[in-house]
C-alpha cells in the first residue's frame, strides 16, 4: 500500500503562482517515489469563473477543498474541519504546508510534524504597509494574519529558501525558530533556452516581433513589484525596438496603463495575462528585470535564469529587501545592478546589456553550474530525511 503525503496550501490548482508551482512540482517528485499524494486547499479560484469542486483527482493527486468566505472565522473553521475529516481516514507520512492559514489549521488539528516552508513574512512584507489611511478591517485582519503565522512558526518545523528570510523567522519567533535553509527545485524540462529559429517561431505566435529587443516582467501586478519602474525606463531608451513584455495580473494594472499612456509607450508596451507557462516568455525575451523591492526569494530568478536570460536587478538594502545578492553571489555574469534604485539607472543597465554580447561563454558556464544546486528532488530527500 502507498504511503500518503500531505500538502496544503490556501490556493492550488488551477490558480497559478510561485507557491501554488511549487507545491505542483513537490507533488510529481513525491508520485515518482511511489507516494499517494492527498492536497487539501481552499476553493477560491483566481484562474477563471469555475466553481472548483469541493474533491477532485488531478495528475493522480487527490484535491480537498475547503469553502471560503468572506468571514475569517468561518475560513479558518471550514479548514480545520476539512483536515480533521481527512486526517481520520488517512495517516501521513509526511505533512508539507506553505500557507500561514493552513500550518495553523493543520496544528490546531492536532496533526504532528507539520513542515513549514514559508513564502513571506507577513509581519514584515504586509504590516509595514500600514498606515493612516489603512481601514481598521485591514488592519485587524493583516495584524491577525500575523501572529498567527508567527504561531505556525514557532509549533511546526520551519524551512525557508535564503538566509534573509532565516533572519525574518528569527526575528518575529523572538530568537525562538533557528529555520532551516533549503533550495527550491527547478524543472529544466520546461525552463531551458531555445535556438533562434524555435524562439522566433515562438514570437510569432505571441504576436512578437522577431527583431525587437525584449524586457521582459513577470508576476502579480501589486506594489511590490515596482514595475511601474520598468515602464518609466522605457522613455530613456530611444531605440524603439527595445519593448517590454509585461506577464501577470493585478490591482497595478491600472496605474501602468495610466502612465504608459501619459508617456506615450502604447506601442512600446505588451501585457499578457497570469499564465501556467511561463517558460514560453522567458523564451522570447532578451533579459529579465527583477524591481522588486520585497521577495522572500524569488522563483522567477532561476526561472529566467534558466531560459538563458541575463538577469537585472536593484541592490539589496535597507529599501530592496531581496535575496538577489545570496542568489548571484558566486555567479557574477548572470547579474547586472544598477547603481541606483530608479528607473534611469535602470534604464542605463538595460541600454548596456542592449549593446554587448552578454551571453557568451563565462555566462553559460556560470548558468550550468548554478543550476545544478536547484532539485525538487533534493529538497524531497531533504525533507524526507528531516524526522525531527
Amino acid at each position: 500500500m502507498k504511503k500518503n503525503i500531505l500538502l496544503l496550501n490556501s490556493l492550488y490548482y488551477p490558480n497559478i503562482g510561485g507557491v501554488e508551482n511549487s507545491l505542483r512540482e513537490l507533488s510529481e517528485e513525491f508520485k515518482s517515489r511511489g507516494y499517494k499524494v492527498i492536497i487539501i486547499c481552499s476553493d477560491r479560484n483566481f484562474s477563471d469563473n469555475k466553481i472548483l469542486p469541493l474533491f477532485e483527482v488531478v495528475n493522480d493527486c487527490h484535491i480537498y477543498r475547503y469553502e471560503s468566505s468572506d468571514n475569517y472565522i468561518k475560513v479558518f473553521k471550514n479548514c480545520i474541519s476539512l483536515i480533521k475529516k481527512i486526517s481520520s481516514l488517512n495517516r501521513y507520512e509526511m505533512i508539507v504546508s506553505r500557507g500561514y492559514v493552513t500550518t495553523f489549521c493543520a496544528l490546531i488539528s492536532g496533526l504532528k510534524n507539520v513542515k513549514y516552508i514559508v513564502p513571506s513574512i507577513i509581519f514584515i512584507q504586509d504590516v509595514k504597509k500600514l498606515n493612516i489611511f489603512s481601514s481598521i478591517t485591514q488592519c485587524l485582519k493583516t495584524l491577525t494574519s500575523a501572529l498567527l503565522q508567527v504561531f505556525g512558526i514557532l509549533f511546526s518545523k520551519v524551512y525557508v529558501f535564503s538566509s534573509s528570510m532565516k533572519l525574518q523567522t528569527k526575528k518575529v519567533s523572538l530568537n525562538l525558530v533557528n529555520a532551516e535553509i533549503v533550495r527550491p527545485g527547478l524543472n529544466l524540462e520546461r525552463f531551458h533556452g531555445l535556438v533562434e529559429s524555435e524562439i522566433n517561431e515562438k514570437r510569432r505566435f505571441f504576436g512578437v516581433n522577431e527583431k525587437d529587443f525584449i524586457i521582459l516582467c513577470l508576476g502579480r501586478f501589486s506594489e511590490v513589484k515596482q514595475f511601474h519602474l520598468a515602464i518609466e525606463s522605457l522613455q530613456y531608451l530611444d531605440d524603439e525596438s527595445i519593448k517590454l513584455l509585461i506577464v501577470g495580473e493585478g490591482p497595478e494594472y491600472i496605474n501602468y496603463t495610466k502612465i504608459i499612456a501619459e508617456l506615450g509607450l502604447e506601442n512600446r508596451v505588451l501585457f499578457f495575462e497570469a499564465t501556467k507557462t511561463p517558460e514560453y516568455f522567458y523564451q522570447i525575451s532578451d533579459v529579465f528585470v527583477m524591481s522588486s523591492n520585497y521577495e522572500a526569494f524569488g522563483q522567477v530568478l532561476i526561472e529566467a535564469t534558466a531560459c538563458s536570460l541575463p538577469i537585472v536587478s536593484f541592490k539589496p538594502d535597507n529599501m530592496i529587501r531581496t535575496s538577489v545578492k545570496e542568489i548571484y553571489d558566486d555567479f557574477p555574469s548572470l547579474i547586472h545592478y544598477t547603481e541606483l534604485n530608479n528607473s534611469i539607472y535602470l534604464a542605463q543597465t538595460i541600454s548596456d546589456i542592449y549593446s554587448k554580447k552578454i551571453v557568451n561563454d563565462e555566462f553559460n558556464t556560470d548558468r550550468n553550474n548554478f543550476l545544478k544546486r536547484y532539485s525538487w528532488s533534493n529538497l524531497v530527500t531533504i525533507l524526507s530525511e528531516d524526522k525531527k
